[in-house]
């Protein structure tokens, strides 16, 4: 099936429903990722086990994360319309580029964050890459406790490809 550019020229600098995090900041979520990361503060494990150390900022993008199972089966919001309409165009492959972020206060345990997502822009036409051809896009991530105030913001660049084939 063939890519409609002028369908995702009209996804451009819409945004998402506030959406809620499937789960609050936890504790073992904390100590997973500084334990991978290596935290190098020498009593995190104290401080997470009291719930005194905040999540990471790094961590934003956790509580965004959708649940692997069951999938879902409509996109309903634009960002995800956005990759549909990419992925039945055969470009379903997905790779980050960049990630900018800004952080306003840090994150607690129990804290449980809603997060609205902005198509900020797509590529022209389709771009040529080492990974096969496809289309950048550019998203706005941005981050809410639950009395509404911003507590961070992320803007995301991935490239969305087609894998090259080999030759015959």
């Amino acid at each position: 099936m063939g890519l409609d550019p002028s369908k995702l020229e009209k996804l451009i600098g819409q945004e998402s429903d506030l959406l809620r995090a499937l789960d609050p900041v936890t504790k073992s979520d904390i100590r997973h990722w500084c334990e991978v990361f290596g935290d190098p503060d020498p009593d995190y494990a104290q401080k997470i086990a009291r719930g005194a150390k905040p999540a990471p900022p790094t961590m934003l993008l956790v509580w965004a994360m959708k649940a692997l199972w069951p999938p879902r089966a409509e996109a309903r919001e634009p960002h995800e319309q956005l990759f549909a309409l990419l992925a039945e165009a055969g470009y379903s492959t997905v790779l980050g580029m960049g990630l900018d972020q800004e952080f306003q206060r840090p994150v607690g345990v129990g804290e449980r964050l809603g997060y609205r997502v902005k198509v900020v822009g797509v590529s022209s036409g389709e771009e040529k890459s080492a990974f096969g051809s496809g289309y950048r896009v550019d998203l706005l991530y941005t981050f809410f406790d639950s009395k509404g105030a911003v507590v961070g913001t992320q803007g995301c660049q991935v490239f969305a490809y087609q894998t090259l084939r080999p030759a015959a």
